[in-house]
Formats: structure tokens, sequence, C-alpha cells
């Protein structure tokens, strides 16, 4: 019995598409190795968030906000007030 773990079928197939894309300088969406996928970035888009962001980068699209509070402390210090962070 081996220790080294079988791929199932489909990601033999995929490994190798990797394998001979790279081997041809390209990647899966034809682009070369060394191009990069336009990135658009736009921040101050949550008006209730302290800070947040959106970010394109090629088709793919993230948006992100951040809002810190402070909280009551915790029991075990009640001389400090706890940050409350929402992401």
């Amino acid at each position: 019995m081996s220790a080294t773990p079988q791929l199932p079928p489909v990601a033999k197939l995929e490994q190798k598409t990797v394998v001979d894309l790279v081997t041809k300088g390209k990647r899966i969406d034809e682009r070369g190795l060394e191009s990069y996928r336009p990135i658009q970035i736009q921040v101050g888009l949550i008006e209730k968030a302290n800070g947040s962001a959106q970010v394109f980068l090629g088709k793919s699209k993230v948006l992100a906000g951040i809002k810190v509070e402070i909280g009551e402390p915790f029991p075990d210090t009640p001389e400090e007030e706890s940050p409350r962070l929402s992401i």
C-alpha cells in the first residue's frame, strides 16, 4: 500500500493541463507568466465603516470594510477598555 495520496482522474488531468501550460510559458487564461491582470482599488465606499476598499483584479471583485469601537471591559481586566473589531 502506497503512502502517496492518489489524485482523482480529474485532478490528474488538471495537473497535466497546468504543467503543460507552464512549460509553454502560458497561464490558463492565455496570459504570459509575467503578465498581470488589471487592478483597480477604490477606498471609502462604506460610509459607516472606519475603513473600506473595493478591489477589482481582472474579473474578480472584493469589497471589505472594517469598524472599530471601544467595548465594555472584560471581567478579568475591569480597568481596561477592550477594542471591538468588526470586519
